[in-house]
């Protein structure tokens, strides 16, 4: 229980700017997130869970947060972290080349993705 009060209180503690910017949250299939219901309905945003016994799942997520932390180190105040910063790191995450994408970067492969189905 004590990490989804951790997650509670880092969220009430967030600025009304970075909270608008979340869209949702993916847990893990622990005892601790049980009222992510909760979060959900505070916050206005999807909740997820990564599917039993499929870790890649927490793999990709755990990559993100690794390139997230690259942007914005541990312990920065999420408060000072601006919208223009955000706009900038979203950019630059999405234009660099990934691997499984046989090196495009994600927006290559989004309008690849949409070439295909127009």
């Amino acid at each position: 229980m004590f990490v989804g009060i951790r997650l509670l209180t880092t969220l009430n503690n967030l600025s009304f700017l970075v909270l608008m910017t979340i869209l949702g949250l993916t847990f893990d299939n622990v005892n601790a997130f049980a009222f992510h219901q909760q979060i959900a309905r505070k916050y206005g945003v999807k909740t997820y869970f990564t599917r039993p016994y499929c870790s890649q799942d927490k793999g990709t997520i755990e990559n993100r947060i690794g390139t997230l932390r690259m942007f914005i180190p541990k312990k920065t105040n999420l408060n000072f972290v601006t919208e223009k910063m955000l706009n900038t790191i979203q950019n630059r995450i999405n234009n660099r080349p990934v691997r499984k994408f046989n090196y495009l970067t994600a927006n290559q492969m989004l309008l690849k993705k949409i070439a295909l189905i127009t």
